[in-house]
């Protein structure tokens, strides 16, 4: 059973399976899911998909000429544009069965999205690594050129 899981057992959302932390994270992708489609984009919202979050792929993006993108949505970016990555082999960035393409984190308070793609967070994070505490490590988007921030109006 995964850390700080209440219940062994599948759960049709975060909130039931994590508690307080998995109803940040409910709120997170539906915050990103209503956003994406309040801007024009299809979104298939997998809360409650046990093979795609299992595969780490909340949401699938699909754009007007039918392109898909798998995202993995984080709820921990701070108002400074700051945000948690997990640097631990066994955490979501480097989970060998996650297929998602992009992390995207969010700030539904700021209406503000961060997003990159994994591999690339993946080889920055090899160079600093050492610098993770207890497996997280905090960056910084304003730092970073390979992420996108957007805010959400």
């Amino acid at each position: 059973m995964k850390k700080n899981r209440l219940t062994s057992k599948w759960t049709k959302t975060a909130a039931e399976a994590f508690g307080v932390t998995g109803a940040k994270g409910d709120k997170g992708e539906l915050f990103f899911v209503e956003a994406y489609r309040a801007a024009g984009w299809k979104v298939l919202y997998n809360g409650s998909d046990k093979v795609n979050q299992l595969k780490g792929i909340d949401v699938v993006l699909i754009d007007k000429e039918g392109n898909s993108y798998t995202v993995d949505i984080k709820n921990n970016l701070k108002p400074d544009g700051s945000f948690y990555v997990e640097t631990n082999t066994d955490g979501w960035l480097y989970n060998p069965r996650y297929e998602n393409y992009f992390v995207s984190h969010v700030n539904p308070k700021t209406k503000t999205v961060v997003s990159y793609v994994r591999q690339v967070m993946q080889k920055y994070i090899q160079d600093i690594r050492e610098q993770s505490i207890n497996g997280l490590i905090r960056l910084n988007a304003n730092e970073l050129n390979f992420v996108t921030c957007k805010k959400i109006s």
